[in-house]
């Protein structure tokens, strides 16, 4: 881009190109560090004065942010599904529109069998799991 000097690049876009190199490296942490010198002598090529400090914080704050990913735990699944089911009874008996709650229970009722059968699935293993 000519003119544009690359001091004045945001920030943000620099942490993206940081966080990006690092993540494609997948590699041991000494490769981790060959990485991050370059980058260091990148920046002060570029006259943005960045530390090694700068980006080895700008990565133990991207590992922070990684979440585990989710998972279900059969006993509390167990759990929520009752608690739906007597959810909609509770309601039903309260509703003073009995089409209404059956509507609403017939609509959770069809809904409801993705999670019901994951539950399941999972009673199932675990039993299979203790008896071997």
């Amino acid at each position: 881009m000519p003119g544009v000097k690359f001091q004045y690049l945001p920030w943000v876009t620099w942490n993206k190109l940081i966080l990006q190199l690092v993540e494609e490296s997948s590699t041991p942490t000494e490769e981790v560090d060959v990485v991050i010198q370059d980058l260091v002598e990148m920046t002060k090529e570029l006259n943005l004065n960045l530390e090694e400090e700068d980006f080895v914080s700008l990565i133990n704050k991207k590992e922070e942010l990684i979440e585990e990913p989710k998972q279900f735990e059969t006993a509390k699944m167990g759990e929520y599904l009752n608690m739906i089911r007597d959810g909609l009874a509770g309601l039903e008996t309260q509703d003073p529109d009995p089409e209404r709650s059956a509507k609403v229970t017939e609509a959770v009722n069809n809904d409801i069998p993705c999670y019901t059968l994951i539950y399941e699935e999972r009673k199932r293993t675990k039993r299979q799991l203790t008896l071997d």
